[in-house]
């Protein structure tokens, strides 16, 4: 899932997915000591990330010390979660950086939305015996 493409994602029911966070710097200068945080929502649980981070325990990812970001320039990172509980989720990441910013709106990513479900978006083959055939196929 990225923000960038604004998909709508889907995860099923404890199983991983993962998120990209593209951080780009807009200018006009190079943005020292870069960090951002992404604040897990309720039913997700942290597996890792790409770059290591760390997480605060109290659902928070934070990827601090990530050196300079030279105006014009951008880089990825990758969180992979898992999710604990059905519904929907909303996530966010933001960044930033010592050196003033004369856009600060624009650095927070727009909302992810992703649906957590145990029934996958595409048919699962079952086999249960009848009296007849002895086997019969269903899709669901």
């Amino acid at each position: 899932c990225s923000a960038d493409s604004h998909e709508h994602c889907l995860i099923l029911i404890f199983q991983t997915g993962s998120y990209t966070i593209s951080v780009t710097n807009f200018g006009p200068s190079t943005a020292t000591s870069l960090s951002v945080t992404d604040n897990l929502p309720v039913g997700l649980a942290f597996v890792s990330s790409l770059p290591a981070t760390m997480t605060n325990g109290i659902g928070q990812v934070i990827w601090s010390g990530l050196g300079d970001l030279a105006a014009g320039t951008g880089t990825n990172l990758t969180l992979t979660v898992i999710s604990i509980s059905r519904g929907t989720v909303t996530n966010i990441a933001s960044g930033g950086s010592p050196t003033p910013d004369p856009n600060p709106t624009n650095n927070v990513t727009p909302p992810v939305v992703t649906a957590v479900t145990n029934n996958p978006p595409w048919p699962i083959l079952t086999v249960t015996p009848s009296r007849k055939t002895r086997r019969r196929c269903s899709v669901r």
